[in-house]
């Protein structure tokens, strides 16, 4: 359990220094080099081992430090990149890495690890640590922290990108973080109570209903390859449907914080719904049982298209920041979770044991998730530029706006072209 956890440790520290990171340095540099260690170290995994319990301990540490650094990180780019209008379809392609990659090392680790390729099990950690570390030259050399300074994109591209953002996440190398307004503000304490009772649920489900199948129903979830990939499959399929469906209604029906709030319902209730259907499914119905799970997993996710594209939408500027303090939750979340289901369920759990901790899984994913849906915002708050403006506007540049309200008009000329072709 310690070498199992050791990981979070670390993986909470660098969440909100990976954020000022990302201000500072840009995205694409701390989240390259964040992966890239974590990779190193992967690979030096199995020498650990070896060696002794404390190096082991200590390099899951480590790759904690590197992998807190890397949501933050790909929030900035977002933020960068990514017309508002097209928020919600980047965000869950960008994400939906996370299930392909759960999708291919799975199995190809149990492959691994079941030969006699380099000594079986360590063959894992060699082979997966070398692909990111591949993936890192490339990262590096194709990636750019924005569009004014990638080299191929074109000129008009380059323009519809920034006269997108309106100007309100460039020149996010600030060196002011209005650290008040965001602690204070209810759409940012919105995104944090929702992410922790998201991966409350997210952490259940994937390690509490495993363990519940096995040691209650006698079923063994992980020895089926199809079974264990299922909900990831369908959590892509969905993903990708409903980030193209709520930009669709944003731009054509609902405001951007009824398209939040939308997917936010979407995502706790029936996930809540499902998790106690589980707990309550008979031992004899366990097509059923799995059937409730990639139901509860599929819309929970739906949360990337909600409370996670929110923070791009409320402080493009910041959000590396209110990542890293989101994430944060999330992460002690999941920290928590299971302790509780080990005070519940002991050494030899029944289904009733196990129905309490689902029903406090269900219990905070509907409380949190209320609140979440309630204060969440889709529209940029006013602490946005509050520094921005300070640091950028004095009398004398009066002259400069009109030369670009001017130029401004023939931007807008050739973005109408370029959005319409």
């Amino acid at each position: 359990g310690i070498i199992l956890s050791s990981f979070f440790y670390g993986y909470l520290l660098t969440q909100v220094p990976g954020g000022w990171l990302s201000m500072k340095f840009g995205g694409k540099i701390v989240l390259g080099l964040g992966v890239l260690g974590t990779c190193v170290l992967t690979i030096l995994t199995p020498l650990a081992a070896r060696t002794s319990i404390y190096w082991l301990i200590v390099v899951r540490v480590l790759e904690g430090f590197g992998e807190g650094v890397t949501f933050p990180a790909m929030h900035s780019l977002l933020a960068q990149w990514a017309p508002p209008e097209e928020i919600s379809r980047m965000a869950v392609i960008a994400y939906s890495g996370m299930q392909t990659g759960t999708i291919v090392s799975l199995p190809l680790s149990g492959v691994l690890a079941d030969s006699s390729f380099l000594g079986g099990w360590p063959s894992a950690f060699y082979v997966l640590g070398a692909v990111g570390c591949v993936w890192f030259l490339f990262w590096m050399v194709f990636i750019y922290d924005g569009p004014e300074n990638h080299p191929s994109i074109s000129n008009v591209e380059r323009l519809y990108i920034t006269k997108s953002h309106n100007n309100s996440s460039s020149d996010t190398k600030s060196t002011k973080i209005p650290w008040s307004h965001i602690l204070t503000s209810r759409p940012v304490w919105a995104i944090m109570i929702g992410l922790f009772s998201h991966c409350w649920v997210w952490y259940m489900l994937l390690t509490g209903l495993p363990s519940y199948f096995s040691e209650v129903l006698d079923f063994k979830l992980k020895n089926n390859g199809f079974l264990s990939a299922l909900p990831y499959l369908s959590s892509f399929v969905v993903q990708q449907i409903g980030g193209w469906f709520a930009d669709y209604l944003r731009k054509n029906w609902i405001s951007t914080t009824a398209a939040r709030r939308l997917a936010g319902i979407l995502a706790f209730y029936p996930s809540a719904g499902f998790l106690l259907l589980v707990s309550y499914a008979g031992c004899d119905q366990i097509a059923l049982s799995v059937g409730y799970l990639v139901l509860a997993v599929t819309f929970i996710t739906l949360n990337q298209i909600g409370l996670i594209c929110s923070q791009v939408d409320i402080a493009p500027r910041y959000v590396g920041i209110i990542m890293g303090l989101a994430n944060s939750a999330g992460t002690i979340a999941g920290c928590i979770t299971p302790s509780v289901t080990g005070y519940f369920t002991n050494e030899h759990p029944t289904r009733e044991q196990y129905r309490k901790v689902f029903m406090i899984a269900a219990s905070i994913c509907v409380i949190g998730g209320t609140f979440c849906n309630v204060f969440v915002s889709g529209e940029l708050q006013p602490w946005n530029d509050i520094y921005h403006d300070e640091e950028n506007f004095n009398g004398s540049d009066e002259e400069q706006v009109l030369i670009n309200s001017s130029n401004s008009i023939n931007d807008d000329e050739l973005v109408d072209n370029y959005v319409r072709t």
